[in-house]
């Protein structure tokens, strides 16, 4: 899998084989149609608790296939390679982690959710370790989550980051 890494860490990245990819990191909470990002108190407290946990899944060729209507990797940017993945949701943030890589790389995101359903990503926590999109495709993105017997799925409902959109849509299980 192919994510966007900071210039500090591309050439250690590159020696282990690992290259950049990716899409965004615009705050135009309005070109996505996101909510305004509530503070992290306010989404800690209400983060339902069926949602937090850690997970994984393999991204397939068929999640990165889905999104190239809207792909639009920037200058030194690729799509995603299929691989292993993890996902931690925890109350103030979801991290999303390339496995099989030495060492793993991931990328932090700020979110609030709802117990309806809804999931809201209000950017990057830190941009500068790395990100899913380059700075021309907005940070922000609307998803659904809905429990199932194993674990957690994921929709984008609004997401202009097709790297994103790729590697985080799907079932992810639950992990032991």
């Amino acid at each position: 899998m192919r994510l966007r890494l900071p210039l500090q860490v591309a050439g250690v990245a590159a020696a282990a084989g690992l290259l950049a990819s990716g899409c965004g990191s615009s705050s135009d909470a309005a070109s996505t149609g996101a909510a305004a990002a509530s503070s992290p108190a306010t989404a800690a407290a209400a983060t339902p608790p069926q949602l937090l946990g850690t997970y994984v899944r393999t991204v397939s060729q068929a999640d990165i296939d889905r999104t190239d209507g809207i792909r639009n990797e920037g200058p030194g940017q690729e799509a995603p390679t299929p691989g292993p993945a993890r996902l931690v949701v925890s109350r103030t943030n979801i991290t999303f982690v390339v496995l099989g890589t030495t060492p793993p790389f991931s990328i932090e995101e700020d979110y609030s959710a709802g117990t309806k359903g809804q999931l809201v990503i209000d950017g990057y926590t830190n941009p500068d370790v790395g990100s899913f999109c380059g700075p021309e495709i907005p940070q922000n993105a609307t998803y659904t989550w809905t429990v199932t017997g194993g674990g957690v799925e994921l929709k984008a409902v609004t997401d202009r980051c097709a790297g994103r959109d790729s590697s985080l849509t799907g079932t992810w299980q639950r992990a032991s």
